[in-house]
């Protein structure tokens, strides 16, 4: 299980269906159960480049002297700097839309669709949507 905050809310509040910022989840009060699970996957993500990256920021910290501690502190930012990479991009967004279509495999070519389109990737519809059938 991996730790989030899910901040649910009035569907008509919502201007975007759903995201994820770091640990934390919106989703609106009636969002499907395969959007809760690609936001969660961007979560599990962001929790395995955060941990690491804060281990060895502590290191070096503890290592070198003229390093402050406080350079944990960037460890949050590592993740958003690799998901600014369309090389990055792609992969979080394929593993978060296979997980989706595991829950709703009706929808793969709808969610290889919003992928090619959606996120500056440089793939063609076609091709996410093998990515997409290959993992699933």
């Amino acid at each position: 299980m991996t730790p989030a905050i899910v901040i649910t809310r009035k569907p008509e509040l919502a201007k975007r269906p759903a995201k994820a910022i770091g640990p934390i989840v919106f989703l609106p009060a009636d969002a499907p159960p395969h959007l809760k699970a690609h936001e969660l996957t961007h979560v599990r993500w962001w929790w395995a480049v955060t941990i690491p990256t804060a281990a060895v920021l502590a290191a070096v910290a503890h290592i070198v002297p003229w390093v402050s501690f406080w350079a944990v502190a960037a460890s949050p930012i590592v993740y958003a700097a690799l998901y600014r990479t369309q090389w990055f991009r792609y992969r979080a967004e394929l593993a978060a839309y296979v997980v989706a279509a595991r829950i709703a495999p009706t929808e793969a070519r709808r969610f290889s669709r919003a992928l090619a389109r959606e996120y500056g990737v440089s793939r063609s519809e076609d091709g996410c949507y093998s990515d997409i059938k290959a993992r699933i």
